[in-house]
């Protein structure tokens, strides 16, 4: 490998495993390339780069597996060749057993011509020999090639990096949260975040923590899974973007992405986020969507509502529609099965202005869903597994043995005929190459399997705390404010 070359000398493939179809996202159905990460590394941060690296990891049994079907052509041209040697090594038997006849003949009954026999056995053996020496040849060379594109992939799997601990990345996750919070409040209240006193404003205690608080906030917190939010909200002016169409042009497929947790909740990249803020006399709601790799929200969007001005809050059934935004992306198949379609819990906000916020929560029928999706494509993993498709084996072996027809030089129609049936007729490299094949989506299956979890954790309990809370400061502002009327009266 040239140090100043981003590409490997024999296979001419990149030299940086970024550029390999090698990373598992559990929300896809095929292994992903890493350019998201090539092209943004510089320039993001040393825990920004982590957590790219924990969402999105290589698989060892995915590693080089361009140089893998290129070692399946090296070895069906080295099998053509040596076929080549076979046929050549039984031509010069027959020619020598023909002359060996022949010169006995003549010797006993045409002295004149026994030269002749001579000849032709002297012909045939060096014909042999050169194409002994050009088989042997290309041979070395094709083994030699082999050997280096078995080092390319060693050198690709010393290049696989190192996963942060889903506990370090739930840490990051929670100092995440908190700094949101204080960002968010800040802005409402048009202070510094760094304020010691910001959290006073805020009419109750915080939640406990544990499950209805895992990020032990201030404040409330409503969060859904990115793909399954609406693309458009109610707002005071009509129709309103939540900000889900800048995320997808932004990531793409990758908009889907999630991971879970010690405790089996959902890790999302993208989540929906409602921070909700009990004042004094009003309500503040500060919702977007946030990327947690990059740390970048979108369609953010605030505002602050007298408790007398709100209509509704509640969590309602609705359906998790697969909106046009949505089936651009692409998702898998099943996995859109899986999750769209069905009713799901969703926090709905309402005031008499017509606005209203919500975010699908993720409750049971999408943790089912989800799950669902994970046994599916485990299942179809161990299929493949067992399945090998032999047509595409047999596919390289016919490409190896085009290429090594072609590196051999002018060959006759007889004998081109001849060599394909020979080689066409072994199967006994393609039952090796699918035994390899075999081995490796076994790897790859057991590694996948052990990173990937059902989830367990419904975030629908937290949304019915904060919708209690909702309701108990509500009631506590209304009883308060006919406390001073009557006071006032009197």
């Amino acid at each position: 490998m040239e140090s100043e070359s981003r590409t490997f000398k024999v296979s001419g493939y990149p030299n940086y495993l970024e550029w390999y179809r090698c990373y598992e996202d559990p929300s896809k159905d095929h292994p992903m390339d890493g350019m998201e990460f090539l092209d943004n590394r510089e320039r993001w941060s040393e825990r920004e780069n982590a957590k790219w690296n924990f969402f999105y990891q290589p698989v060892r049994g995915w590693v080089g597996r361009p140089q893998k079907a290129l070692i399946r052509k090296r070895k069906a041209g080295v099998a053509t060749a040596r076929s080549r040697l076979r046929m050549g090594l039984k031509s010069l038997s027959w020619g020598l057993f023909l002359s060996l006849i022949v010169l006995l003949a003549s010797l006993r009954y045409w002295q004149d011509v026994a030269f002749l026999p001579i000849l032709f056995a002297g012909f045939k053996g060096v014909k042999f020999y050169l194409l002994k020496r050009s088989m042997t040849k290309l041979i070395l060379q094709w083994e030699q090639d082999i050997a280096a594109l078995r080092q390319e992939i060693e050198v690709l799997k010393g290049l696989l990096p190192s996963v942060p601990d889903t506990s370090q990345v739930e840490q990051w996750l929670k100092e995440e949260m908190q700094a949101l919070e204080r960002s968010c409040l800040a802005e409402i209240v048009n202070v510094s975040p760094a304020e010691e006193t910001l959290f006073d404003c805020i009419r109750h205690s915080p939640i406990e923590s544990g499950d209805h608080n895992r990020y032990d906030l201030h404040g409330l917190l409503i969060e859904g899974w990115g793909p399954v939010q609406p693309e458009v909200f109610k707002g005071p002016f009509g129709k309103e973007r939540t900000g889900i169409h800048r995320v997808v042009r932004d990531i793409g497929t990758n908009v889907a992405t999630f991971r879970v947790g010690s405790r089996a909740q959902p890790m999302n990249r993208v989540a929906y986020l409602q921070f909700v803020f009990l004042l004094q006399n009003n309500i503040n709601v500060y919702g977007f969507f946030y990327d947690f790799i990059t740390g970048v929200q979108y369609g953010k969007r605030s505002e602050t509502f007298q408790y007398s001005h709100v209509t509704n809050y509640s969590i309602r059934e609705v359906e998790a529609d697969e909106d046009r935004l949505i089936r651009q992306v692409d998702l898998p198949p099943a996995l859109a099965r899986s999750v769209f379609g069905r009713e799901v819990s969703a926090f709905f906000l309402a005031v008499s202005s017509g606005s209203h916020f919500q975010c699908v929560l993720t409750d049971d029928t999408l943790v089912n869903g989800i799950n669902e999706w994970l046994k599916v494509d485990s299942e179809f993993r161990k299929k493949q597994q067992e399945l090998i498709d032999r047509s595409e084996l047999k596919d390289e072996y016919q490409k190896g043995f085009t290429m090594a027809e072609s590196e051999m030089g002018n060959l006759g129609e007889k004998a081109r005929r001849a060599l394909g049936k020979h080689v066409g007729s072994d199967d006994t490299l393609v039952e090796e190459w699918a035994r390899e094949e075999r081995r490796d989506l076994e790897e790859a299956l057991l590694e996948v399997d052990a990173r990937r979890r059902f989830l367990e954790d419904r975030r629908i309990h937290v949304a019915r705390r904060v919708l209690q809370q909702i309701r108990q400061e509500i009631e506590d502002f209304v009883a308060g404010a006919a406390g001073r009327r009557q006071e006032g009266a009197l």
